[in-house]
C-alpha cells in the first residue's frame, strides 16, 4: 500500500510541475498572469508597453531631440504619476534592452 501511495504522489507531484512550468511558459514575464494573443505580455503590460513606446517619440520632440531610452525610462520613473504597472514594465524593460518581442 505504501509503494502505491509513494508511486501516486510522485505521478501527481510529475503532473503537477509539468503545469507550473506550462503556465509560466505561457505566463506574462513581468506578472505571471496569462499572455493575450500572440504577445509575450499579459493585457495590462502589452497596453503598458506600447503606450511607452508611442509617448517615446512624444518626449523626443518635447525635448527637441532624441533622447536616450534609460533617460526616457529614468524621467517617467521620476514622476510621482507614473503608476505600478508603468514601473514594472521599464524594470523589466531595462533589464531587456532588446525591447519587447
Amino acid at each position: 500500500m505504501a509503494v502505491i501511495a509513494k508511486s501516486v504522489a510522485q505521478t501527481l507531484w510529475h503532473c503537477a510541475r509539468a503545469l507550473t512550468v506550462t503556465k509560466l511558459v505561457d505566463a506574462c514575464p513581468i506578472c505571471r498572469r496569462p499572455k493575450v494573443g500572440q504577445s509575450e505580455f499579459c493585457s495590462l503590460h502589452f497596453r503598458t508597453i506600447k503606450n511607452i513606446e508611442e509617448q517615446y517619440t512624444k518626449w523626443c520632440k518635447a525635448f527637441d531631440r532624441d533622447i536616450d531610452r534609460l533617460e526616457y525610462y529614468a524621467n517617467l520613473l521620476r514622476l510621482e504619476e507614473t503608476g505600478n504597472a508603468v514601473r514594472a514594465a521599464i524594470t523589466y524593460l531595462k533589464g531587456n534592452r532588446d525591447g519587447p518581442t
